[in-house]
């Protein structure tokens, strides 16, 4: 369980430096980003500059939003905007009304909205673990070796190609080992008649002009473990 603290920048430190002290005869840890991002796929979380990039970044003068280079994988994308998602495909159609106010963009929600809702979904992937462990297994025999997995998970933004029957059918991204789940798992985007729990799709690992493999992967529901937002801390 974790949480965000909001205020002032300058008094960051202190409070940071509180919330440990005060936390330590209950065992509080500190983990780091990478564990975040772990947390953050568990949940079905999709992060900014890692799984997808808002349509302000082609704006002038926009942040740079990737945190860590430029992408990789083994989805290449031929423009930015391949890059952004729509609302609904990650989960937050119910987050906006579209009939209060006007804002940009509105009319093509209502259209999405009026042919059934969005084309992809956002979903989890459970990784084949006798897929994933041969990939490791490869880099201690002979042959091609193919790009390798950071463990837990890559820090920035990688998307993979998702396939079935060799046509691409959306894309995977935050390929995370979860202590948790003692598996491999990634959100993805992906056509929403394929979306249904269960449906078996592989993965295209690696990135262009490397030893690439397809790797099995079974779609499933999302948070991929207990949702526990809302739990009431005082009850613990």
């Amino acid at each position: 369980m974790g949480y965000e603290l909001h205020g002032s920048a300058d008094d960051a430190n202190a409070i940071w430096t509180a919330v440990v002290e005060a936390g330590t005869e209950h065992g509080i840890r500190q983990l780091g980003m990478r564990s975040q991002f772990v947390a953050h796929i568990e949940a079905g979380i999709a992060t900014v500059g890692i799984d997808y990039l808002p349509s302000s970044i082609i704006t002038p003068g926009a942040p740079k939003l990737f945190p860590r280079g430029i992408p990789d994988g083994s989805s290449i994308p031929t423009d930015v905007t391949e890059y952004f998602r729509r609302p609904g495909e990650l989960g937050w159609g119910r987050r906006g009304a579209l009939t209060s106010h006007d804002f940009i963009g509105r009319d093509a929600l209502a259209a999405e909205a009026a042919e059934g809702g969005p084309a992809r979904h956002l979903a989890g992937l459970h990784w084949n673990n006798e897929d994933v462990i041969a990939l490791f297994a490869s880099q201690f025999g002979d042959g091609p070796l193919p790009d390798p997995m950071e463990m837990p998970r890559k820090i920035g933004a990688s998307l993979d190609q998702v396939l079935v029957d060799g046509d691409p059918v959306g894309v995977s991204t935050s390929r995370t080992y979860s202590t948790h789940l003692r598996r491999t798992i990634s959100l993805c985007v992906i056509d929403r008649d394929l979306a249904a729990p269960g449906t078996e799709v592989t993965v295209l690992w690696g990135n262009p002009g490397t030893a690439q493999r397809e790797l099995r992967a079974t779609v499933t529901s999302l948070p991929m473990k207990e949702d526990r937002r809302r739990t009431d801390v005082s009850t613990l």
